[in-house]
């Protein structure tokens, strides 16, 4: 659960920068992020919603994992 309490984390923090409750310096401090990084992240938060918070690679399993039958 801890993956849901940073991306809502996450998300409170973009929407207070999105209406401008926050700058983008205090948004960077507190996600830890660089203020381009920031940028970058609340573009893809406006355009895709909460999908674009989270990782491109959550819930895949690795392409290099070895099936269950060569273990």
């Amino acid at each position: 659960m801890k993956r849901n309490k940073n991306i809502k984390l996450r998300m409170s923090i973009l929407e207070k920068l999105k209406n401008n409750l926050i700058n983008t310096k205090m948004a960077a401090f507190e996600l830890n992020l660089s203020e381009r990084q920031t940028k970058r992240l609340l573009k893809r938060y406006i355009k895709y919603g909460e999908s674009g918070i989270v990782h491109g690679n959550t819930g895949r399993s690795p392409v290099n994992k070895l099936s269950s039958f060569a273990k």
